[in-house]
């Protein structure tokens, strides 16, 4: 049996400092195939919601072995464009997080559903030697269920040691999702301040004042000289000696 306070040091340990949710979910996965897959354990995928989209992404798979047997056709799809609308409750992992609870069962096309079509999903399943599927929800410190994990097993029924072993590595997930997605917030804070504070200096360099200067004929003639080498306007240039005085000042 895996001991659930090393597979938390582990995790932690793997996961901490990651800043994308995508990247922490690929070396999560990859964490727990590696260290604590065991001879049931065939594959383990991370799913999130995107809310804005109101769609739910695959974000990462590993898997023990992917390799097709007998010759049979390996079903072509996108694996890294999988997504669902979350209204879509007949998708077990959607409804996984729609409810907040666990859900099983043995076909991997209720959880595929609206994906992946049931006939590609039964080959694929076949493929991997599949006889069990789990879905977990993955909960925010703030209680939210804001993705799923997805647990692929050779067994058709699972020990209770291992289910609990599986709810601490969803749980240790949604802790680190956690800090994950507040750097996330936090940097679209920061790039829509910088967006507001680059527009308003923008704005400050558009011309928005009006003056009349009056000038000799001998300065006008230079103007009128100079407009013509450079071949800018003489409000250009005069505006471009005013930025310069302003800056040779600040100096």
């Amino acid at each position: 049996m895996v001991d659930q306070a090393l597979l938390l040091e582990k995790i932690t340990r793997a996961l901490t400092g990651t800043k994308d949710v995508r990247d922490l979910s690929r070396k999560a996965v990859r964490l727990m195939v590696k260290e604590f897959g065991g001879e049931d354990l065939i594959g383990v995928g991370v799913f999130r919601i995107h809310p804005d989209e109101r769609r739910l992404y695959a974000y990462a798979y590993e898997g023990k072995h992917t390799d097709t047997e007998g010759g049979k056709r390996t079903p072509s799809f996108d694996k890294d464009n999988l997504n669902v609308p979350i209204s879509e409750k007949t998708n077990y992992v959607v409804r996984t997080i729609d409810t907040g609870r666990i859900q099983q069962s043995e076909n991997l096309a209720n959880f595929t559903a609206g994906v992946i079509n049931k006939n590609d999903a039964s080959i694929i399943q076949e493929q991997l030697g599949a006889k069990l599927c789990i879905s977990l929800p993955i909960f925010t410190k703030s209680g939210k269920a804001v993705g799923a994990t997805l647990y692929l097993l050779s067994v058709k029924k699972i020990d209770p040691n291992r289910l609990n072993l599986l709810q601490t590595f969803a749980d240790q997930l949604g802790l680190a999702f956690s800090n994950t997605m507040a750097y996330e917030r936090l940097m679209d804070n920061y790039r829509r301040d910088l967006a507001k504070l680059t527009s308003r200096e923008e704005d400050q360099d558009i011309p928005s004042l009006k003056f009349t200067l009056r000038i000799t004929p001998r300065q006008n003639t230079t103007l009128e000289k100079l407009s013509k080498q450079q071949n800018r306007t003489k409000a250009e240039i005069l505006r471009d000696l005013i930025d310069k005085k302003d800056l040779h000042r600040t100096k």
